[in-house]
């Protein structure tokens, strides 16, 4: 039996079932919920219930990655004209005190 197919409840129809006809589906009362042994033969049958893990990624990858984007290339190469050739010599125009 496939995990889309247990007890009567698919995942493309599931969503569309009200809550009383998938825990009717299911066999589970919301107040007693499963016992014992049908949550383990159920973990038995469906695997257990976990998320993987992301991959960790090294700085240096998510700092390669940011290359790939074109606005990253713009703002470098904004940064890179207004550092060869912008007028810095009204920024640092020295002024003494008198």
């Amino acid at each position: 039996m496939s995990p889309t197919s247990a007890g009567g409840i698919g995942c493309d129809t599931a969503w569309t079932k009200s809550v009383a006809q998938t825990l009717a589906d299911l066999q589970v009362d919301p107040l007693l919920g499963l016992k014992t042994s049908e949550a383990e033969s159920r973990q038995r049958q469906f695997g257990r219930n976990q998320l993987k893990a992301a991959q960790r990624r090294s700085v240096l990858s998510i700092w390669t990655d940011q290359f790939k984007s074109v606005v990253i290339w713009l703002l470098a190469a904004a940064c890179v004209r207004a550092f060869f050739f912008a007028d810095h010599a009204e920024g640092w125009r020295f002024s003494p005190s008198s």
